[in-house]
């Protein structure tokens, strides 16, 4: 059983490896079919895409190590080993990680208006891709472990996590791209079918502990594994590696079943999700996540692992012992193998595409900073990008881009789209410079062709020139040339004529005209009012056969105005003082939401509404009445800035509150409806300031005896409390009180002055 993994390793270390990033091919945009892959909401600009079988794929190696940090050239030529300083440069881990994608059929439609800015096209594409992809991940310190000995990890438990992961597989999908109406947000969406060609991995925790033991056990070396195999299946599975046949292979050649060569049982299923959304006039930003999908391997299946064990490896002499053999019966004694043939799954390598461009001076230049990132194995490895997209013209598009990828330093890279006629060539490196044999370590290209129809601006339609005249005048041909002015500077704009999109090539708008016709000019430009106008062209005149126009196109700026006003709330009393800590509920009337309720640690709240709001306010300070109010921002569209004041009055001990008078008639104690109404307003004073205690004084004239009057009085007090409390206010807020004849008012000397004398009173005796 060792044979099997020391073919299997030798078979992983020489496996060639490739990672599609790609950054100076993504700087590009929508300019090809091929910008799908990195993001499905870039579909290009055109109508009819076709990439037929041959030219194009996408290839990338990035390697850990070059020729030149394992072997060295001694001055008499003989090669050495750098083995101490390449294990050294590994770090903390190191890893070869990738895949290689060859495009066999793209074809994309695109639906509805182009190259508008308020266009809602669809696009459909279909395509079929072959690829392959290879992970691997080691410890650096298992490398040390390994070629320098343990002597550097006394008493050092070291748990490494490593795998492998290569697959080859046939994806087949669908892909949507659609632009919201109204609006700048585009999405994309790529559906996609898997059918895996061969599979050699690891499970995703398979790991190995090491623990150096110290001189009292002589240094000893004891190690344990987890979740040691090593799985395969497809067309070649490791059996097939070790004996060197390819008997299921053969299987399919031998009884001509190519289809299902073509399209194996092994299947799977993966999306990817993209999005662009323009943030305004300068800044863009772009997100997609790439297969997100898993395969399941059932065909040819073959797993060889190692049970969960942990042993200590023996003591021997290098100079004395035979190493094969202390080897071979390390392994015999404390490996128990076992063979599996069950199906398993394994996901792909996610990819996370994240970028900002950002546009400075026109449409035709963006500059872009870019993340693009692998998940492989749970672990992020990303590479960064920043660079330049310049369109100089709609079938010519130049990016250069600054790249820094997993385990490399900085480089530069390039890429281009261009296309004569319905033939496109694309092509783009991440790596510009170093390519030598001897010093290679990594390498990115991409290049291909495709077919396109319709792309660019769609063309003018020409008017056909009138009839000619009896008098044989034939109409002359021509071009107009359009110049949009900011005040004395040119600048761009959105030209359309007839409602058809004028391109412009190098800054220059133009288009030709004939004579005898009319055109319906309109120019849009953000920030500035639309222009519309209607350009006559003279008629013909005789021997007159072509001209040139030129038109200025002043652009007149918008008027903004704010959109939003900040409002400033200040609580103040009525003598102009601070009211600090009160409690505030500030609502939006329109949309009965609530903005703020709680305390105000100061006496200020500041807030952002919409032009036009109305808002309700309620306030609650101690030693002030409670306030309510409405405050209507429907006269301040046009201030960046209201300031609000809410006046607080100031509780006044002592003080009588009713404002209207509670009368009773002689010897009775019944509230009459006029007095109960004058009650309200101590309801609202009661409830809404709690921490106010009010007495009720009651009164009454001089008729009849003095005690009977002063229990007539107290009687009268007890019933507008018991009335008020029937109303909700709390009963410790209330005291009532009877003072009989005591106190009146008036002298009792007519029977006008004794009803007023009949009164009860509510006065504020303590504010908590």
């Amino acid at each position: 059983m060792r044979s099997h993994f020391l073919t299997i390793a030798l078979l992983l270390l020489t496996f060639s490896s490739f990672a599609q990033y790609g950054t100076s091919f993504y700087h590009l945009g929508n300019a090809t079919m091929q910008s799908t892959d990195y993001n499905p909401a870039y579909f290009p600009e055109g109508k009819f895409f076709l990439k037929l079988p041959g030219p194009g794929m996408n290839l990338y190696l990035n390697n850990a190590f070059s020729y030149s940090d394992l072997f060295t050239k001694q001055d008499n030529g003989d090669l050495a080993v750098n083995a101490n300083d390449l294990i050294n440069d590994f770090g903390k881990s190191f890893n070869i990680t990738g895949d290689a994608s060859f495009n066999l059929f793209h074809v994309g439609y695109q639906f509805g208006p182009r190259n508008q800015p308020d266009s809602t096209g669809l696009g459909i594409s279909l395509f079929v891709n072959l690829r392959s992809n290879f992970n691997l991940a080691l410890p650096g310190s298992l490398m040390d472990i390994l070629w320098q000995g343990n002597g550097a990890f006394i008493g050092d438990k070291q748990t490494l996590a490593f795998g492998v992961n290569s697959t080859m597989y046939l994806e087949r999908g669908l892909g949507l791209a659609y632009t919201l109406p109204q609006s700048n947000l585009k999405l994309g969406l790529r559906l996609k079918m898997l059918n895996g060609y061969s599979n050699f991995s690891t499970p995703s925790d398979t790991e190995a502990t090491f623990l150096t033991k110290g001189p009292e056990d002589s240094y000893a070396l004891e190690a344990s594994y987890e979740n040691m195999m090593i799985r395969s299946a497809g067309l070649v599975n490791i059996k097939d590696a070790e004996e060197g046949s390819t008997g299921y292979l053969d299987g399919f050649t031998e009884t001509d079943d190519y289809t299902s060569l073509a399209i194996p049982a092994n299947k799977g299923f993966a999306v990817d999700l993209g999005a662009e959304y323009k943030i305004d006039s300068n800044f863009t930003v772009a997100l997609a996540i790439n297969d997100l999908g898993v395969i399941n391997w059932t065909e040819n299946v073959s797993t060889y692992g190692l049970r969960d064990s942990s042993f200590q490896l023996p003591d021997f002499n290098l100079l004395e012992d035979d190493l094969g053999t202390v080897i071979e019966d390390t392994f015999n004694n404390n490996f128990d193998y076992y063979q599996l043939n069950e199906a398993y799954k394994t996901n792909l390598p996610t990819r996370i595409v994240a970028s900002l461009i950002y546009t400075p001076w026109d449409d035709k230049t963006d500059i872009i900073a870019t993340m693009n990132s692998r998940i492989i194995q749970g672990e992020f490895r990303s590479g960064f990008g920043i660079g330049i997209n310049r369109k100089f013209g709609p079938k010519f598009i130049l990016s250069t881009s600054v790249t820094k990828m997993p385990q490399q330093g900085l480089n530069m890279g390039a890429a281009i789209s261009a296309t004569a006629g319905f033939i496109q060539f694309y092509a783009g490196v991440d790596r510009m410079f170093g390519y030598s044999v001897y010093n290679l370590d990594w390498i990115q290209g991409q290049a291909g062709i495709n077919l396109v129809f319709g792309s660019g601006p769609k063309r003018i339609k020409k008017v056909k020139p009138p009839k000619v005249k009896k008098d044989k005048t034939l109409p002359y041909k021509g071009t107009i040339y359009f110049y949009p002015m900011v005040d004395q500077d040119t600048t761009t704009a959105n030209i359309y004529i007839n409602d058809e999109f004028v391109a412009d090539m190098f800054g220059v708008y133009s288009m030709g005209i004939v004579s005898d016709t009319t055109y319906a000019l309109r120019v849009e430009k953000e920030g500035f009012i639309t222009m519309t106008e209607s350009i006559v062209i003279p008629d013909s005149v005789q021997g007159v056969w072509e001209t040139r126009i030129y038109k200025t196109i002043n652009l007149v700026p918008e008027e903004v105005l704010p959109t939003t006003i900040d409002l400033n709330l200040a609580i103040v009393s009525t003598s102009g003082e601070k009211v600090m800590g009160g409690r505030l509920e500030l609502v939006n009337a329109s949309s009965k939401e609530t903005v703020y309720k709680g305390n105000v640690a100061s006496n200020a709240y500041t807030t952002t509404a919409a032009e036009n709001a109305q808002f309700t306010y309620k306030v609650k300070a101690r030693e002030y009445f409670f306030k309510q109010g409405v405050i209507n921002l429907s006269n301040a569209k046009d201030q960046p800035i209201v300031n609000e004041e809410i006046v607080l009055t100031k509780i006044e001990i002592d003080r009588k509150v009713n404002e209207g008078e509670i009368l009773f008639e002689t010897n009775s104690t019944t509230i009459s409806l006029s007095s109960k109404g004058g009650l309200e307003a101590i309801i609202d004073l009661t409830t809404n300031n709690e921490n106010v205690i009010v007495e009720i004084a009651a009164h009454t004239d001089d008729v009849g005896q003095e005690n009977d009057n002063l229990r007539l009085s107290k009687a009268r007090a007890n019933v507008v409390r018991d009335y008020l409390i029937s109303r909700g206010v709390l009963s410790q807020q209330l005291i009532a009180k009877g003072y009989g004849e005591t106190q009146p008012i008036v002298p009792n000397s007519s029977e006008e002055n004794r009803t007023l004398n009949r009164r009860v009173e509510i006065i504020i005796r303590v504010v908590n």
